[in-house]
């Protein structure tokens, strides 16, 4: 019987687990529970939920040298797994959202976090170059708003960035439409009146709310990565993708590769980090659609 546990006992049982069967990685591991927390923390999680949906899930990168965190194999697929996070105090300063809990319930206003999103995304591409396998970049926050800052929005607006309302000018009352410059897309850019893919390196990203005693997971796929990712790879875990890809007229939709996107949800546990976890099953499709106004 598995016992649930919260995200301290998580990052001990990590801590355990690299002493026992990775040694070279314990030493660096602990040095960043020190310099980088909520990095650490995140990596920590990030294990145990990647445990539950894969048959192995192992470090990958070489101590001293650098490289991706984990390689993970699921039958006879595999890909890469690099964690990264976004601290509490910045998504604070980013959203306007207090990273303490508020006392009392009330309205209030926020911004998205889809520049911060950007930036992180843009400061990972080059580390996962030359790689023969699929690459997802995890990113993570311990912001108590995580669900929604790093939600179901943060997934299609990493692909389309953020979007505006546009009614034309000559007729107010006419068709309004959703609309984008593509300015913090983290797949796409425009190009002399085109849209590129970018950032080819980077097969999928991973969005995670840590909390105290679980984590949730949602994602999105790069139309046309350097090394496509199989869903099947993570099958509990919602995806969201461009419909069409390249696309036609300037427009631009997105759908999900399971037909309800709610973020996959995972409850930490201690277990015997020797046995492999379940796996699980999948389903398809709902849909999105933004035009695009490239400059």
């Amino acid at each position: 019987m598995q016992i649930e546990c919260d995200l301290g006992a998580t990052v001990s049982l990590y801590v355990d687990y690299l002493r026992k069967h990775f040694p070279d990685h314990h030493r660096p591991f602990s040095t960043r529970m020190i310099s980088a927390p909520e990095s650490a923390r995140a990596e920590a999680a990030l294990f145990t939920f990647l445990r539950e949906h894969c048959t192995k899930v192992e470090p990958h990168e070489i101590p001293g040298l650098g490289g991706v965190d984990f390689i993970c194999t699921t039958d006879d697929y595999q890909f890469l797994v690099e964690v990264t996070a976004l601290e509490e105090d910045s998504v604070a300063r980013a959203s306007g959202w207090s990273k303490e809990v508020p006392a009392e319930g009330g309205a209030f206003s926020f911004e998205n976090v889809t520049a911060k999103i950007r930036q992180k995304v843009s400061n990972k591409a080059a580390q996962f170059r030359d790689s023969p396998l699929p690459r997802i970049l995890v990113i993570a926050t311990s912001h108590h708003a995580g669900n929604v800052l790093l939600g179901r929005y943060a997934a299609q607006a990493s692909l389309l960035s953020d979007t505006s309302i546009t009614i034309p000018v000559d007729n107010p009352t006419g068709h309004s439409s959703l609309t984008t410059d593509l300015q913090e897309s983290v797949f796409i850019r425009p190009e002399q009146g085109r849209i590129v893919p970018c950032r080819q390196s980077i097969s999928a990203l991973l969005f995670v709310a840590l909390h105290g005693n679980e984590c949730s997971a949602i994602g999105a796929l790069h139309p046309e990565p350097a090394k496509p990712f199989d869903t099947e790879g993570l099958p509990n875990v919602p995806f969201a993708r461009f419909t069409q890809w390249p696309p036609s007229s300037n427009r631009l939709s997105v759908e999900w590769i399971v037909s309800s996107p709610k973020p996959a949800t995972h409850q930490y546990r201690i277990f015997d980090f020797d046995l492999p976890e379940s796996l699980f099953g999948t389903a398809p499709t709902a849909v999105n659609e933004t035009a695009v106004t490239p400059e």
